[in-house]
């Protein structure tokens, strides 16, 4: 799945609680804003005042005032300068009631594309939200945003989603920006031994290593030398790739990349299985005995076979196998039987060895020594 594809779909587009916040000296009143307007002294008002289509608000005893275009603090020094004017040792104390929505056209591959009223302070990731998210297959590293016809930004928004970083995502839409999001262009998938397996986009000259830290990285179980990297050839055939330093190992579109794990051996171990109390691993150390492990007296079945049971040993030199036989009817033999790290103790049932020398099993022996 396209990693990113849900991240923005599902949640609430109102942004009316920015209503409620204090704005900046610099924020610039427009038509439509809403101005709560105090003033005592030589003249009492408390009113809340509409900037009109043509960017002003008329207040009775100063008459109209032009404040659309004005940032807020040139605004509070105008009507201050008209107060002292008209009326000297009158105060004022104006603040922004509501703040009028900008219209901005969110287009390409998204969920609803069209024109959204939000909140003067919206930004590029509360239009997408706006929008309901994007649709498959569209590219989260390269939505342009256009002002006054021409390209003012282009945003990758795997700068969050991946690094938590939202410095960029910082920029205010204005009253009729559009912002355009493309289909994807090029894209890999990564699966295996990786903590979130998905299909992310790329750009030109990323490589290996930044799809694996894109998959936030490999599980403690992956073998960095064992990824296959599968790739369409130009003649429709496919090959699979093992890349040697994922660092410079660049990444083509539609490359499958497995992470394969590492089958390590088990070291500095023995096992006991079959027909005993606690079957299970134990760490090895120098000097240890069967007898450390077990005890005749409590650790046999009813039904265990005292007779015979086997340990398989390997020769880590010539990787091959070898097996120790040993009767369990005397403790003080299992105390003096050493065991090597890697050594699997067997032990069976009276019904196994009772198996084991069926007609059914010699005669299956018989016949396939005569057939070699």
């Amino acid at each position: 799945k396209l990693f990113g594809t849900d991240i923005f779909a599902g949640y609430t587009n109102e942004f009316n609680f920015y209503d409620s916040l204090s704005v900046s000296d610099d924020y610039i009143i427009k038509i439509g804003d809403v101005l709560n307007v105090y003033l005592y002294g030589g003249i009492d008002v408390n009113q809340e005042f509409k900037v009109d289509n043509q960017g002003l608000i008329l207040i009775e005893g100063l008459g109209s005032i032009s404040l659309a275009g004005l940032s807020f603090s040139d605004a509070l020094k105008k009507v201050d300068e008209l107060l002292n004017e008209q009326y000297v040792g009158t105060e004022a104390i104006i603040s922004l009631k509501e703040i009028k929505s900008k219209q901005v056209f969110i287009l390409g591959n998204i969920r609803t594309p069209g024109t959204f009223a939000l909140n003067a302070f919206s930004t590029p990731l509360n239009a997408l939200i706006s929008a309901g998210g994007i649709m498959p297959n569209s590219s989260l590293r390269n939505v342009r945003l256009l002002r006054d016809g021409s390209e003012y930004l282009k945003v990758d928004f795997y700068d969050l989603l991946i690094n938590g970083d939202s410095s960029k995502l910082d920029s205010v839409l204005k009253d009729g920006d559009t912002m355009l999001v493309s289909g994807i262009k090029n894209s890999v998938s990564i699966y295996g031994e990786v903590i979130r397996p998905a299909v992310y986009e790329f750009k030109e000259g990323e490589t290996l290593e930044n799809v694996i830290s894109f998959a936030l990285g490999v599980s403690p179980f992956a073998d960095m030398r064992s990824i296959a990297v599968t790739r369409m050839l130009t003649s429709g055939q496919k090959t699979i790739l093992n890349p040697v330093d994922a660092k410079t190992f660049k990444i083509e579109n539609g490359d499958v990349i497995k992470v394969n794990a590492s089958n390590g051996q088990v070291v500095n171990y023995i096992s006991l299985n079959g027909a005993i109390r606690n079957p299970r691993e134990f760490p090895h150390k120098d000097g240890l005995v069967l007898g450390n492990l077990i005890r005749l007296e409590s650790d046999l079945l009813a039904n265990t076979y005292t007779g015979f049971a086997v340990i398989k040993r390997l020769n880590f030199a010539s990787r091959a196998y070898s097996y120790v036989g040993f009767s369990l009817t005397n403790q003080a033999l299992i105390n003096t039987i050493s065991l090597n790290s890697g050594d699997q103790v067997y032990f069976f049932t009276q019904q196994d060895i009772q198996f084991l020398q069926s007609n059914a099993i010699s005669s299956y022996f018989k016949k396939k020594a005569l057939l070699l």
